[in-house]
């Protein structure tokens, strides 16, 4: 499979007709239906059904899309330029539902209100209530704090042929986004992990110096993450392509998601609390972990419990890890210790986190056997 190409065709000649491509082209087409239809969320009202459109969509990304950065050369022909396919590796999904799926970690970005958009991370704001996040509706992230999401929503995109027309916006507040978090780029097969580094690629292949100069000035504020007719009008674009289903794909794992802690102030030291009910949830998903080494180690390794091998810690590491895990689950702390000022940074170290997973893991198994034995 080419991932790095230039296309010229010649002038005045076209394309003799060719069944087989128009066979593929008819493939894509139906693989985009489907998997656009899985960025509705409009008619999900249970949290198994959300968790399960989490993973739905994420072996859609993991096996079956690339992302495609396609750049114009110097030349004003629209077929004359440089094409680069990136693989998606590792992803973390936030989704608001005021119904059934209060996740306080979901940003509330205006594009995250519609289905199907590229959504380049914008400054929070200050809020002092704990279960909901607010963002500002001006202004990128930048330096470090970088990242980029697919949305997903109850309201879908009016233009797109894709979306079912009996999709409505929903009665209950709905809103999230899909986090990119480690790309392949299948020209030099370098990984790059991490959410900013990741826009910071992207931002490079399409030749722009900043995220606001990309989707203001060469998208022209078009952040469609699905390839239309009008593409070629720009100097770059960007979309997620269909690919051929292979014979051996690569096993997905889930672990809690990466940097989250229970620092806000407004946070309480119980399991009913959106924060901490929500801190520990599997809802990143990722392959291949013995490439995702420049970030969230522990969470991997949570991912991988029944292969402890697969998270390329080393076996001291991985076995003091482990124990601070097994000191969570024998109760030998208090939650606490993690909330408030006390839990500014517990993301970024793993001993203190692991304690923590283990210890929300024993709360919720004995919830869990209290609602059994009821």
């Amino acid at each position: 499979m080419t991932s790095r190409c230039k296309r010229k065709t010649s002038p005045g000649l076209s394309d003799p007709p060719n069944p087989a491509k128009k066979a593929k082209n008819n493939s894509d087409e139906e693989s985009l239906h489907a998997f656009q239809r899985l960025l509705d969320f409009s008619h999900l009202q249970e949290p198994s059904s959300i968790r399960q459109r989490f993973s739905d969509i994420s072996s859609a990304l993991l096996h079956n899309f690339l992302i495609v950065v396609q750049t114009r050369l110097g030349s004003d022909r629209e077929s004359d330029f440089v094409e680069t396919k990136l693989q998606i590796m590792e992803m973390e999904f936030y989704f608001w539902n005021s119904a059934c799926h209060r996740d306080p970690f979901t940003h509330g970005s205006q594009e995250q209100k519609t289905a199907g958009q590229w959504y380049f991370h914008r400054t929070p704001r200050r809020s002092d209530d704990s279960t909901q996040t607010l963002i500002s509706t001006s202004g990128y992230r930048g330096g470090t704090r970088k990242g980029l999401d697919l949305t997903i929503s109850c309201n879908s995109p009016t233009k797109s042929p894709y979306f079912s027309s009996g999709s409505r916006p929903s009665e209950n507040q709905a809103y999230g986004g899909v986090l990119l978090r480690t790309l392949r780029d299948l020209s030099s097969g370098k990984v790059i992990s991490g959410p900013s580094l990741l826009v910071d690629h992207i931002l490079q292949l399409s030749g722009a110096e900043k995220i606001s100069d990309l989707v203001e000035n060469l998208w022209g504020c078009d952040i469609n993450a699905f390839k239309g007719a009008y593409v070629g009008e720009r100097k770059t674009c960007m979309f997620l392509c269909p690919v051929p289903i292979v014979n051996h794909t690569p096993d997905i794992y889930k672990s809690p998601r990466i940097g989250l802690d229970l620092s806000h102030p407004g946070t309480t030291a119980s399991l009913t609390h959106p924060r901490v009910d929500f801190i520990s949830q599997p809802y990143r998903y990722f392959v291949h972990p013995e490439k995702l080494t420049a970030n969230g180690r522990a969470q991997t390794l949570l991912g991988v419990l029944p292969r402890k091998e697969l998270s390329g810690l080393k076996d001291k590491t991985l076995n003091a890890y482990m124990a601070e895990y097994q000191t969570g689950l024998d109760g030998n702390v208090k939650l606490e210790e993690f909330v408030g000022a006390r839990g500014k940074g517990v993301s970024s170290s793993p001993a203190k986190y692991m304690k923590l997973m283990g210890y929300i893991e024993a709360l919720k198994n004995v919830q869990s056997g209290d609602i059994q034995a009821s």
